[in-house]
């Protein structure tokens, strides 16, 4: 039979390519049962004796009549890899393969694939085996297995080789070494990644805890980068996963918390993942780890007594945008979608580089401000740049940079990464207030609702402030009106604004909403009393911000609402308000005149 084609050589091929027969029981009345693994035993128990005598044609074709089935002995110098343990593993070896530029036989088992190869060493046979590329396989070799093939109980070629043109078997796919760290470290994460795509393990927390596991393991970056191929084939991210080392590897240096390999350890246990404890124990065993280092440079901290920290001339903090934004300031801006958080972001960015005002707020002088925008469109942004310009009293004279996702061939970068935070760097001389529009789109390592998601950005912040800078985070909010995800960033901020929509507001009002302090420091009474404003177009065609004071505002909602006949319980759920509220309204506006004489 010609080599390299996918058809069924017959009994008689075989024997032409020096493979011996062996009778088995197969289905035949030597197995009653009809047991799978007893199908497979032969017959005569010498059947790997040199004084065994092979069955004819003749004998075969009578003992697979009978229901008997046959198995072959493979020749001198071929091992035939059994993999069953799933179609990442079969992937595995023929990936293998590829990168070799090799092409076994392949021989379809009832539950997985025969991979068929030469080799001139001596291997075990019929035992599992770990292998160095992380899988574990069943070698069958000559002198010692026989293996069911085609055409026995459906079985099936994919692709028959004659043992003179099989490929060598490669290194990757030789028993692993116990004493190489990358043996070890491939089986563990082999065996890891298998585990993640069955979604048994591999949470979030896992996979941090892994990697803490790995560095304290002292591997080498290579080493770590390699091992997270392996758990994740299809959609690794190098960047992402620099990151993450170099994010552990600073808190381990300096003590902080993270989630540590005694997290790993304890997953592992408890759902009983037997592999990945025994090459983790290896892999701790090799490589003497992990242990706490004895070297780390300790961090150190300055303390001063009173009278030196009485005495120390602090630079006094300015007012950037009176009365709640100041120099060393950190505030959030959040609503929900739509409301108008982009307009107020570039009328502070405006009013901030102009030393002018926005609503109810005034810049003393010109600060230089960046904008990073991370969502809109650059000709929507330079749309509302110009009409913000063009309607305020005072141009910016202090710089005013504007970073646009149209104009940055990469992407935007992502403020929560070291990467990320550096590329900005550049452009931030002579700037005082940074504006980050938005943290979902700007911020996108790790899960918005966890709190320590928001730690790389919250660092950075901080770093920032101590530096001598501003910034101002702009955020979407959820539907109850909070702000979206974990309330950990709002520890570190000295405001926070909610703009939402008033209870009978129509979407062809457009931009009118209400803003709320939620938290301010070192401001109070009438600084951070609620204010209703509204985006209208004058008699100019200028585009300028209407304010009122929310009460006064409220007052006169009821009293139109009274006015067109509206009984008070249903201003009340009109206006997401008590019905006590809407009384006092209704005595304040009676009281300014506001509701018509009943007929």
């Amino acid at each position: 039979m010609e080599t390299g084609k996918p058809s069924n050589p017959t009994y008689q091929d075989y024997i032409d390519a020096c493979f011996s027969p062996v009778l088995c029981k197969g289905y035949s009345k030597y197995n009653p049962g009809r047991d799978y693994k007893t199908a497979k035993v032969p017959f005569f128990t010498d059947w790997n004796s040199p004084s065994h005598t092979p069955p004819t044609i003749s004998e075969i074709e009578a003992w697979e009549k009978a229901g008997g089935w046959i198995g072959q002995i493979p020749p001198k110098g071929v091992i035939i890899l059994d993999v069953d343990k799933g179609q990442d593993d079969i992937d595995r070896v023929k990936g293998v393969c590829r990168a070799r530029g090799i092409e076994p036989g392949v021989h379809r088992t009832n539950n997985g694939l025969h991979f068929c190869f030469h080799t001139g060493m001596d291997l075990p046979g019929a035992s599992r085996v770990d292998v160095k590329c992380g899988l574990n396989v069943t070698y069958r070799v000559a002198g010692k297995n026989q293996v069911i093939f085609a055409p026995v109980n459906g079985r099936s070629w994919e692709l028959w080789k004659e043992p003179k043109d099989l490929p060598t078997l490669p290194d990757e796919l030789l028993p692993y070494d116990r004493k190489s760290v990358d043996d070890v470290l491939n089986c563990l994460s082999w065996q890891v990644g298998k585990e993640k795509r069955g979604e048994s393990f591999g949470a979030y927390e896992d996979i941090l805890a892994f990697l803490t596991f790995l560095i304290e393991c002292r591997l080498t970056d290579e080493q770590i980068q390699s091992a997270f191929q392996l758990i994740f084939p299809d959609d690794y991210d190098s960047r992402l996963m620099e990151y993450y080392a170099e994010r552990t590897k600073r808190r381990l240096d300096t003590g902080a918390p993270v989630i540590g390999a005694g997290s790993f350890f304890k997953s592992v246990k408890n759902l009983e993942l037997k592999n990945i404890e025994r090459f983790a124990r290896e892999l701790q065993s090799t490589t003497g780890g992990p242990k706490q280092e004895t070297n780390k440079k300790p961090l150190t901290v300055h303390a001063v007594d009173i009278a030196e920290m009485l005495s120390i001339k602090f630079k006094p903090r300015e007012a950037l945008l009176s009365p709640w934004l100041h120099t060393q300031g950190l505030a959030m801006i959040h609503s929900y979608r739509g409301v108008g958080k982009t307009h107020v972001g570039i009328g502070i960015a405006v009013a901030v580089s102009s030393g002018g005002a926005f609503l109810r707020w005034s810049a003393p002088h010109p600060f230089g401000v960046l904008y990073i925008d991370g969502e809109m469109p650059g000709i929507a942004t330079q749309d509302r740049l110009a009409h913000a310009i063009r309607s305020s009293k005072t141009e910016p004279t202090a710089p005013l940079r504007i970073i646009t996702p149209d104009l940055q061939e990469a992407g935007m970068p992502d403020l929560a990464t070291d990467e990320g935070q550096a590329a900005i760097e550049p452009h931030i001389e002579d700037i005082s207030l940074i504006i980050v529009d938005n943290i979902s789109t700007l911020c996108r390592t790790g899960r918005e609702n966890e709190g320590e998601s928001w730690l790389p950005l919250q660092g950075w912040a901080l770093r920032l402030r101590s530096r001598g800078y501003s910034v101002v985070f702009m955020h979407h909010g959820g539907k109850g009106g909070q702000q979206r995800g974990t309330s950990r960033k709002e520890d570190v901020l000295d405001a926070v604004l909610h703009l939402k929509h008033p209870g009978d507001y129509r979407p062809e009002e457009g931009a009118r909403f209400e803003v709320h302090f939620e938290k301010s420091r070192m401001i109070y009474g009438d600084d951070v009393k609620p204010f209703e404003t509204m985006l209208v177009t004058n008699a100019e065609g200028l585009r300028e911000w209407t304010m009122k004071d929310l009460e006064q505002s409220l007052t006169e909602r009821v009293a139109d609402l009274l006015n067109e006949g509206v009984p008070q319980h249903e201003i009340a759920e009109m206006l997401g308000v008590a019905k006590g509220t809407v009384s006092k309204h209704k005595n304040q506006a009676q009281a300014q005149g506001l509701l018509k004489a009943a007929k």
